[in-house]
Protein backbone atom coordinates (compact mmCIF):
# COMPACT_ATOMS: atom_id res chain seq x y z
CA UNK A 1 0.00 0.00 0.00
CA UNK A 2 2.79 2.30 0.77
CA UNK A 3 4.60 1.69 -2.51
CA UNK A 4 1.34 1.67 -4.46
CA UNK A 5 0.64 5.52 -3.15
CA UNK A 6 4.40 6.72 -3.88
CA UNK A 7 4.66 8.37 -7.44
CA UNK A 8 8.44 7.33 -7.85
CA UNK A 9 7.48 3.53 -7.60
CA UNK A 10 4.84 3.78 -9.85
CA UNK A 11 6.79 6.12 -12.35
CA UNK A 12 9.71 3.39 -12.39
CA UNK A 13 7.24 0.06 -12.74
CA UNK A 14 5.95 2.13 -15.58
CA UNK A 15 9.15 2.95 -17.07
CA UNK A 16 10.20 -0.92 -16.55
CA UNK A 17 6.88 -2.12 -18.06
CA UNK A 18 7.76 0.27 -21.37
CA UNK A 19 10.72 -0.98 -21.82
CA UNK A 20 9.93 -4.65 -21.28
CA UNK A 21 7.09 -4.17 -23.31
CA UNK A 22 9.46 -2.21 -26.65
CA UNK A 23 11.71 -5.28 -26.34
CA UNK A 24 9.12 -7.79 -26.89
CA UNK A 25 7.74 -5.88 -29.59
CA UNK A 26 11.24 -6.02 -31.40
CA UNK A 27 12.04 -9.44 -30.37
CA UNK A 28 8.55 -10.47 -32.33
CA UNK A 29 9.37 -8.49 -35.15
CA UNK A 30 12.43 -9.94 -35.45
CA UNK A 31 11.47 -13.40 -35.07
CA UNK A 32 8.49 -12.46 -37.71
CA UNK A 33 10.76 -10.97 -40.01
CA UNK A 34 14.29 -13.13 -40.00
CA UNK A 35 13.24 -16.26 -37.84
CA UNK A 36 9.91 -17.25 -38.61
CA UNK A 37 10.48 -18.63 -42.66
CA UNK A 38 13.61 -20.56 -41.84
CA UNK A 39 12.62 -22.19 -38.87
CA UNK A 40 9.13 -22.84 -40.22
CA UNK A 41 10.56 -24.10 -43.09
CA UNK A 42 12.88 -26.60 -41.02
CA UNK A 43 10.83 -27.82 -39.09
CA UNK A 44 8.08 -28.77 -41.88
CA UNK A 45 10.96 -30.65 -43.38
CA UNK A 46 11.83 -32.67 -39.67
CA UNK A 47 8.30 -33.64 -39.19
CA UNK A 48 7.73 -34.80 -42.46
CA UNK A 49 11.48 -36.62 -42.93
CA UNK A 50 11.00 -40.61 -42.91
CA UNK A 51 14.97 -41.71 -44.13
CA UNK A 52 13.34 -45.37 -44.14
CA UNK A 53 10.95 -44.23 -46.71
CA UNK A 54 13.25 -42.15 -48.66
CA UNK A 55 15.95 -44.74 -48.84
CA UNK A 56 13.53 -47.48 -49.82
CA UNK A 57 11.81 -45.39 -52.47
CA UNK A 58 13.58 -45.10 -56.40
CA UNK A 59 15.19 -42.23 -57.28
CA UNK A 60 15.64 -40.12 -60.41
CA UNK A 61 19.10 -38.31 -60.83
CA UNK A 62 16.66 -35.18 -61.27
CA UNK A 63 14.64 -35.73 -58.20
CA UNK A 64 17.85 -36.68 -56.17
CA UNK A 65 19.68 -33.32 -56.95
CA UNK A 66 16.18 -31.32 -56.36
CA UNK A 67 16.51 -32.88 -53.01
CA UNK A 68 19.83 -32.14 -52.39
CA UNK A 69 19.51 -28.53 -53.21
CA UNK A 70 16.50 -27.77 -51.23
CA UNK A 71 17.74 -29.33 -47.68
CA UNK A 72 21.27 -27.06 -48.73
CA UNK A 73 18.98 -23.94 -49.02
CA UNK A 74 17.41 -24.61 -45.49
CA UNK A 75 20.58 -25.32 -44.43
CA UNK A 76 21.78 -21.99 -45.64
CA UNK A 77 19.08 -20.07 -44.48
CA UNK A 78 19.14 -21.10 -40.79
CA UNK A 79 22.96 -20.54 -41.10
CA UNK A 80 22.19 -16.61 -42.20
CA UNK A 81 19.59 -16.55 -38.86
CA UNK A 82 21.23 -14.48 -36.63
CA UNK A 83 19.95 -16.25 -33.23
CA UNK A 84 21.39 -14.41 -30.42
CA UNK A 85 20.55 -11.28 -29.95
CA UNK A 86 19.63 -8.22 -27.52
CA UNK A 87 16.60 -6.77 -27.45
CA UNK A 88 16.78 -3.97 -25.11
CA UNK A 89 16.36 -6.20 -21.45
CA UNK A 90 16.05 -8.81 -22.98
CA UNK A 91 18.75 -11.51 -24.21
CA UNK A 92 16.97 -14.05 -26.95
CA UNK A 93 18.97 -17.30 -27.66
CA UNK A 94 17.70 -19.74 -30.49
CA UNK A 95 20.85 -21.88 -30.88
CA UNK A 96 19.59 -24.77 -29.54
CA UNK A 97 16.49 -24.58 -32.01
CA UNK A 98 18.55 -23.79 -34.61
CA UNK A 99 20.81 -26.79 -34.25
CA UNK A 100 18.48 -29.25 -33.77
CA UNK A 101 16.43 -28.55 -37.56
CA UNK A 102 19.72 -28.32 -38.30
CA UNK A 103 20.88 -31.39 -37.27
CA UNK A 104 18.13 -32.88 -38.93
CA UNK A 105 18.51 -31.17 -42.54
CA UNK A 106 22.15 -32.12 -42.15
CA UNK A 107 21.58 -35.95 -41.71
CA UNK A 108 18.90 -36.12 -44.52
CA UNK A 109 21.38 -34.67 -46.47
CA UNK A 110 23.97 -37.14 -45.97
CA UNK A 111 21.32 -39.51 -46.48
CA UNK A 112 20.24 -38.02 -50.00
CA UNK A 113 24.19 -37.59 -51.33
CA UNK A 114 24.70 -41.00 -50.38
CA UNK A 115 21.69 -42.38 -52.65
CA UNK A 116 23.14 -39.74 -55.28
CA UNK A 117 26.58 -41.29 -55.44
CA UNK A 118 25.06 -45.18 -55.45
CA UNK A 119 22.80 -44.47 -58.08
CA UNK A 120 26.03 -42.58 -60.26
CA UNK A 121 27.87 -45.79 -59.69
CA UNK A 122 25.06 -47.94 -60.97
CA UNK A 123 24.73 -45.86 -63.90
CA UNK A 124 28.07 -45.43 -64.74
CA UNK A 125 28.32 -49.58 -64.29
CA UNK A 126 25.60 -50.02 -66.68
CA UNK A 127 27.40 -47.28 -68.98
CA UNK A 128 30.50 -49.12 -69.66
CA UNK A 129 28.91 -52.76 -70.73
CA UNK A 130 26.79 -50.96 -72.86
CA UNK A 131 29.95 -48.87 -74.28
CA UNK A 132 31.51 -52.22 -74.61
CA UNK A 133 28.52 -53.91 -76.10
CA UNK A 134 28.88 -50.91 -78.88
CA UNK A 135 32.78 -50.81 -79.54
CA UNK A 136 32.91 -54.96 -79.68
CA UNK A 137 29.96 -54.65 -82.54
CA UNK A 138 31.58 -51.94 -84.95
CA UNK A 139 34.84 -53.40 -84.07
CA UNK A 140 34.01 -56.61 -85.18
CA UNK A 141 33.93 -56.12 -89.22
CA UNK A 142 33.62 -59.13 -91.81
CA UNK A 143 35.92 -60.49 -93.87
CA UNK A 144 33.40 -60.36 -97.29
CA UNK A 145 32.07 -57.60 -99.00
CA UNK A 146 28.41 -60.02 -99.67
CA UNK A 147 25.69 -60.33 -96.79
CA UNK A 148 27.93 -59.91 -94.18
CA UNK A 149 28.77 -56.57 -95.13
CA UNK A 150 25.06 -55.70 -95.06
CA UNK A 151 24.78 -57.31 -91.72
CA UNK A 152 27.47 -54.80 -90.27
CA UNK A 153 25.68 -51.42 -92.72
CA UNK A 154 23.02 -52.66 -90.39
CA UNK A 155 25.05 -52.82 -87.19
CA UNK A 156 26.50 -49.47 -88.15
CA UNK A 157 23.14 -48.00 -87.82
CA UNK A 158 22.58 -48.93 -84.47
CA UNK A 159 25.26 -48.14 -83.15
CA UNK A 160 24.83 -44.51 -84.43
CA UNK A 161 21.90 -44.53 -82.43
CA UNK A 162 23.11 -46.40 -79.47
CA UNK A 163 25.75 -43.84 -79.56
CA UNK A 164 22.99 -40.84 -79.48
CA UNK A 165 21.91 -42.55 -76.24
CA UNK A 166 25.12 -43.41 -74.78
CA UNK A 167 26.44 -40.26 -74.71
CA UNK A 168 23.07 -38.45 -73.01
CA UNK A 169 23.67 -41.39 -70.28
CA UNK A 170 27.22 -40.49 -69.78
CA UNK A 171 26.68 -36.81 -69.78
CA UNK A 172 23.57 -37.92 -67.12
CA UNK A 173 26.96 -39.92 -64.96
CA UNK A 174 29.33 -36.67 -64.83
CA UNK A 175 26.01 -34.22 -64.10
CA UNK A 176 25.86 -36.70 -60.67
CA UNK A 177 29.41 -36.92 -60.27
CA UNK A 178 29.94 -32.67 -60.39
CA UNK A 179 26.80 -32.61 -58.03
CA UNK A 180 28.00 -34.56 -55.29
CA UNK A 181 31.77 -32.79 -55.34
CA UNK A 182 29.73 -29.22 -55.51
CA UNK A 183 27.96 -30.52 -52.20
CA UNK A 184 30.99 -31.81 -51.00
CA UNK A 185 30.85 -35.49 -51.25
CA UNK A 186 33.63 -37.05 -51.53
CA UNK A 187 34.00 -39.93 -54.18
CA UNK A 188 34.97 -43.22 -53.38
CA UNK A 189 38.00 -44.23 -55.26
CA UNK A 190 35.81 -47.24 -56.68
CA UNK A 191 33.59 -44.96 -57.96
CA UNK A 192 36.73 -42.84 -59.63
CA UNK A 193 37.78 -46.21 -61.32
CA UNK A 194 34.76 -46.33 -62.62
CA UNK A 195 33.75 -43.02 -64.27
CA UNK A 196 37.41 -43.34 -65.74
CA UNK A 197 36.77 -46.67 -67.61
CA UNK A 198 33.02 -44.52 -68.29
CA UNK A 199 35.30 -41.66 -69.85
CA UNK A 200 38.02 -43.82 -71.60
CA UNK A 201 35.26 -45.93 -73.42
CA UNK A 202 33.25 -42.95 -74.61
CA UNK A 203 36.51 -41.44 -75.60
CA UNK A 204 37.06 -44.53 -77.47
CA UNK A 205 33.83 -45.13 -79.50
CA UNK A 206 33.71 -41.31 -80.60
CA UNK A 207 37.08 -40.71 -81.76
CA UNK A 208 37.91 -44.40 -82.37
CA UNK A 209 35.62 -46.68 -83.10
CA UNK A 210 32.60 -45.15 -84.79
CA UNK A 211 35.23 -43.76 -87.06
CA UNK A 212 37.11 -46.83 -87.85
CA UNK A 213 33.67 -48.47 -88.82
CA UNK A 214 32.72 -45.41 -91.02
CA UNK A 215 36.06 -45.38 -93.04
CA UNK A 216 35.63 -49.78 -93.24
CA UNK A 217 32.05 -49.03 -94.85
CA UNK A 218 32.62 -46.57 -97.15
CA UNK A 219 35.83 -48.42 -98.70
CA UNK A 220 33.83 -51.34 -98.72
CA UNK A 221 31.33 -49.96 -100.90
CA UNK A 222 33.62 -48.50 -103.22
CA UNK A 223 35.71 -51.94 -103.70
CA UNK A 224 32.61 -54.02 -103.68
CA UNK A 225 31.66 -55.72 -107.03
CA UNK A 226 28.33 -54.52 -108.58
CA UNK A 227 25.84 -57.34 -109.21
CA UNK A 228 23.00 -57.63 -111.47
CA UNK A 229 19.21 -58.04 -110.60
CA UNK A 230 17.36 -60.36 -113.03
CA UNK A 231 15.86 -57.39 -114.79
CA UNK A 232 19.21 -56.34 -115.49
CA UNK A 233 19.48 -53.00 -113.22
CA UNK A 234 21.88 -52.85 -110.67
CA UNK A 235 20.64 -53.84 -106.81
CA UNK A 236 19.07 -50.86 -105.53
CA UNK A 237 20.29 -51.94 -102.21
CA UNK A 238 23.78 -51.58 -103.50
CA UNK A 239 23.63 -48.17 -105.04
CA UNK A 240 21.84 -46.93 -101.78
CA UNK A 241 24.28 -44.55 -100.29
CA UNK A 242 26.03 -45.26 -97.05
CA UNK A 243 25.31 -43.84 -94.07
CA UNK A 244 27.15 -40.05 -94.22
CA UNK A 245 29.69 -39.65 -91.08
CA UNK A 246 28.62 -39.01 -87.78
CA UNK A 247 29.96 -35.82 -86.23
Amino acid sequence: DILAGCRCWQEATDGVSAAISSSLREALQHANSDLLGPFVAAENFRENWDETAFVSKAHTPKGLTEDIELVRRLLDDLGRCRVQRVYGVIYSDGRSSRDRLAATAQAALGVMKQALASLAHDRCLAAVRRFDAVIKAVDDRPKDTGVGLDVYAKTYAWAVEEQDALEAVFEEVLDMYDQLRQHGYRTSLDDQVSFDALAAKERDLTHRAMLEARLFLDKSHLERPCTASSGGEPDASEEAPAPSLRQ
